[in-house]
Formats: C-alpha cells, sequence, structure tokens
C-alpha cells in the first residue's frame, strides 16, 4: 500500500509539472499573440499570423507528448495500485486461510497412555500374588480346625463277646414270650366272645 502510495504521489507530481509547461506554453503563445496583435496593428498582419501560427503549433507540439505521456504515467500508476491492492488483499486471505482452517479443524485426541513395561508389569503380577497369599492366610487363621474324630472304640474281648451273646439270646426269648402272651391274649379274647354268643 506504501508502495501504491507513492507511486500515486510522484504521478501527481508530474501530473502539475506538465501543467506548469502548458501554462507556461501558453502565457508564451498568449504573449506571442498579443506581440502578433501588434504587429498587425503596425501593419504586419501576415508576419504576425505566421508567428501566432508557429507558437502555437509549438505549444501544441510541446505539450502534446508530454500530456500523453502524463496520462499513460496515471493509467500505469492506477493499474499499479490495483495490482498492489488485488495482491495485498490475496495476501490477507491466504494468511487468513491457515487460521481459519485451524479453527475449523478439531483438536487431535489426546494421546495414549503408554503400555506398562515388563518390569512394572512384573512387579504388579508379584504384587497381586502376595495380596492373595496374604488374604488366604488371614481366612485360614480365621477358619476354626476341624473336630478331632471320636476316638475308635477297643475290639470287645472274648468275655465281653459271650454277654452279647447272652444279651441277645435274653432279647431273641423275651420277644418270643410277648408274642405268645399276645398271641394267648388274642386266643382269650375269642374265646370269651364266642361264649358270650
Amino acid at each position: 500500500m506504501l508502495r501504491s502510495s507513492g507511486a500515486l504521489l510522484n504521478t501527481h507530481i508530474q501530473i502539475y509539472t506538465i501543467r506548469g509547461r502548458e501554462r507556461a506554453a501558453a502565457t508564451a503563445a498568449a504573449t506571442a499573440a498579443a506581440g502578433a496583435t501588434a504587429a498587425a496593428a503596425a501593419g504586419a498582419t501576415a508576419a504576425a499570423t505566421a508567428v501566432a501560427t508557429a507558437a502555437a503549433t509549438a505549444v501544441a507540439t510541446a505539450a502534446a507528448p508530454e500530456a500523453a505521456t502524463a496520462a499513460a504515467r496515471t493509467a500505469a500508476a492506477a493499474t499499479a495500485a490495483q495490482t498492489v491492492a488485488a495482491a495485498s488483499t490475496t495476501q490477507a486471505a491466504a494468511a487468513a486461510l491457515p487460521a481459519a482452517a485451524a479453527a475449523a479443524t478439531p483438536p487431535p485426541p489426546p494421546p495414549a497412555p503408554p503400555p506398562p513395561t515388563t518390569t512394572a508389569a512384573t512387579a504388579a503380577t508379584a504384587a497381586t500374588a502376595a495380596a492373595a497369599a496374604e488374604t488366604a492366610a488371614a481366612a485360614a487363621a480365621a477358619t476354626p480346625p476341624p473336630p478331632a474324630p471320636p476316638p475308635s472304640p477297643p475290639p470287645p474281648t472274648k468275655q465281653q463277646q459271650q454277654q452279647q451273646q447272652q444279651q441277645q439270646q435274653q432279647q431273641q426269648q423275651q420277644q418270643q414270650q410277648q408274642q405268645q402272651q399276645h398271641l394267648f391274649d388274642f386266643l382269650s379274647i375269642l374265646l370269651s366272645f364266642f361264649s358270650a354268643a
């Protein structure tokens, strides 16, 4: 932008310079015309006309290239200013594109934690095994011991065997006697019943 402003300033200065030259030329032409008028008044009309024509031609010839050059320079300066402005706009848009793209792009996910090393895994396994062993030991200490089995009776002696046999025989005899007594009672009831009938 500063370059384009400087170029426009130089162009305006050149235009003012050319216009000053044109004014000087016009002043010279007017002076020549006045001289020609005075000469014509004195009787030198042809000479004055020739002088005026030559002065006007000289002024037009001197001013025309400078005016054309000034106009070309003005157009070139305007084109350069437009080019600089377009380039600045393009640079600003290009500079804004990365920021807009960065704002529209979602942030990357957080990095995954590094895998545990072999030493850390081994230490963790050992700590877990130690904790399990402590838990098992505490459970075993809290569990009461099972009751001792009753002592097995000693094998019976011969005398005890004989006594057991005698007791069994007595029990069998008592059972037989009870059965016989029941049968006798039953028969007695039947006889009394038939006798009553």
